[in-house]
């Protein structure tokens, strides 16, 4: 999906989202798998949403 796409979600829809942020030596991204559903949207997983700084 980018700017100006069209697409109408509809419940059952399946999505991997990956934003990202990649720079000259270093990158970051975050996945998550969700559904459509009635309501809005439904997680694939189970993990904690929880920041870890080391």
């Amino acid at each position: 999906m980018r700017k100006g796409d069209e697409t109408v979600l509809q419940p059952g829809m399946v999505f991997h989202m990956m934003p990202g942020l990649w720079l000259d030596n270093v990158g970051i991204t975050i996945t998550q798998s969700f559904a459509v559903s009635d309501t809005g949207y439904e997680p694939l997983t189970k993990t904690p949403r929880t920041l870890f700084v080391k």
